[in-house]
């Protein structure tokens, strides 16, 4: 797999659209001008052309290219990147936080024109945002798609144990019939 990171690390947090950016050191010094906290097309492009004229990283981005960053789909230009990387690998993922305000969202948007070029979506799953936000729009990822990654970030056995606890009840309201009896 090749991951390549397209944003750099935004104000996620706070609103579903990037406003206002912030880079912690080391990135902040390298990074002058609000251009350079998100990927864009020509980077992408040229990054693509190397990929292409280097043997290894061309094998890897065969099998797979991971869309990667802060949180990738705050990237305004994240469609059209996609496309390009596209070119290099039938296997293109964007990685999400799938913490996202509505289904009204930019970013929504954008996930879903992805998952109709045929791209997948994975995610992390965080507790503290699972009923509110992540939840329900991963029910319609799983109906736009036919695969997923789910990351878990625990602290101890016990943060996992409930963090698959979460996901088990979750697929089982979903698809019961996939669930062991």
């Amino acid at each position: 797999m090749l991951s390549i990171f397209v944003e750099a690390s935004c104000n996620r947090y706070v609103r579903d659209e990037c406003r206002f950016c912030h880079v912690y050191p080391p990135l902040k010094p390298s990074l002058e001008s609000r251009e350079d906290w998100h990927m864009m097309p020509d980077t992408a492009r040229l990054m693509a052309e190397k990929i292409r004229s280097i043997a290894p990283l061309k094998e890897l981005a065969k099998k797979e290219i991971n869309l990667t960053g802060g949180e990738a789909s705050q990237n305004p230009h994240i469609v059209e990147i996609y496309k390009i990387f596209r070119t290099l690998s039938g296997n293109v993922r964007l990685h999400t936080n799938l913490d996202i305000n509505s289904e009204k969202s930019k970013r929504w948007e954008r996930l879903v024109e992805i998952t109709r070029l045929r791209g997948r979506i994975d995610i992390t799953l965080y507790p503290t945002v699972w009923e509110s936000k992540q939840k329900p729009l991963l029910k319609e990822i799983i109906r736009l798609q036919s695969g997923l990654i789910v990351n878990l970030i625990y602290e101890s056995l016990e943060d996992l144990l409930r963090q698959l606890k979460i996901l088990i009840d979750f697929f089982e309201d979903q698809h019961p019939y996939l669930m062991p009896a």
